[in-house]
């Protein structure tokens, strides 16, 4: 099943390169792929525990 029509993809990835130029002043590359493509991140978040003794 397909959820968006190219056309459609193709007017999101563009607002969002026009976006990303004015905000950051470079033109990227973007690409709107099909859901669930994508592979998930196989790892979980690590985060600093940092233990000062007082």
């Amino acid at each position: 099943m397909e959820l968006a029509r190219p056309a459609v993809g193709e007017g999101v990835a563009e607002a969002l390169r026009r976006s990303l130029k004015e905000a950051l002043g470079v033109t990227p590359a973007v690409r709107i792929e099909a859901l669930g493509t994508l592979e998930r991140t196989a790892f979980k978040a690590k985060r600093l525990v940092r233990h000062v003794e007082a």
